[in-house]
C-alpha cells in the first residue's frame, strides 16, 4: 500500500510539472507571435499632444505600437490602433471627434495618418467618411486622395479628393464631385 502512494504521490508530480511546463512554453510561445515587429505595446492608451500650448489632438485607443530601434524607416512612428475616442482641437474648443481602425502619428513632423473606417464629425453636424486620411500638422490640413461621403443636413457630397484647412474652415472636393440634396417645397407634404 505505501509504495502504491509513492508511485501516485511521483506520478502526480510528474503530470503537474508536465502541464505547468506546456502552459508555459505556450504562453511565452503566444507573446512572441503577438508584436514581432514592435519594441513596445501598450493596452488601453490615451495620446495627448499640444500645438503652442493649446491642445490638438486626444486620442485613446486599445493599443498603442512603438517599432523597434533597428527598423529605421519606422523609428519616428507612433501606432494607435483601434480607436475609441478621438477629438481635434481648434482654438482651445472640440471641433471634429474622429473614429478610425489605426493611426500612424510621425514625432518628427507631427503629421499623422488615419487608416480604416474613417468618420470625422464635426461639431456642428457634418460627418465626413473614408479610408484614408492624412493630417498636415505644419499647414493644419487634412488631405485624401480616397474617395470621400460627407452626409450633410440636407444632402450628401461624395468626391474623389479632399483637402480640409482646419483653422480657415475652409473644404476643397475635386474629382467627380456630386451633391444629392434633399428638396423641400412649398405645396409638399413634407416638413
Amino acid at each position: 500500500m505505501k509504495k502504491i502512494k509513492i508511485i501516485l504521490a511521483i506520478l502526480f508530480i510528474s503530470l503537474t510539472f508536465a502541464s505547468l511546463s506546456f502552459f508555459y512554453s505556450n504562453e511565452s510561445q503566444e507573446e512572441d507571435d503577438t508584436s514581432p515587429n514592435y519594441q513596445y505595446q501598450i493596452d488601453s492608451p490615451r495620446v495627448i499632444t499640444y500645438n503652442n500650448g493649446d491642445k490638438r489632438w486626444d486620442i485613446t485607443a486599445n493599443q498603442i505600437l512603438i517599432p523597434k530601434d533597428e527598423d529605421k524607416k519606422k523609428e519616428t512612428e507612433v501606432i494607435l490602433k483601434d480607436i475609441q475616442k478621438g477629438e481635434l482641437f481648434n482654438k482651445g474648443e472640440v471641433e471634429y471627434t474622429l473614429d478610425a481602425e489605426e493611426i500612424v502619428y510621425f514625432k518628427g513632423s507631427k503629421d499623422i495618418k488615419l487608416k480604416g473606417n474613417i468618420r470625422l464629425d464635426k461639431v456642428d453636424g457634418e460627418e465626413i467618411r473614408t479610408e484614408k486620411l492624412d493630417w498636415l500638422d505644419k499647414r493644419k490640413e487634412f488631405v485624401t486622395d480616397n474617395d470621400v461621403k460627407v452626409t450633410l443636413d440636407d444632402g450628401e457630397l461624395f468626391a474623389k479628393k479632399m483637402r480640409m484647412d482646419v483653422e480657415n474652415d475652409i473644404i476643397d472636393f475635386s474629382g467627380n464631385v456630386e451633391m444629392e440634396f434633399e428638396l423641400k417645397g412649398v405645396g409638399s407634404d413634407e416638413d
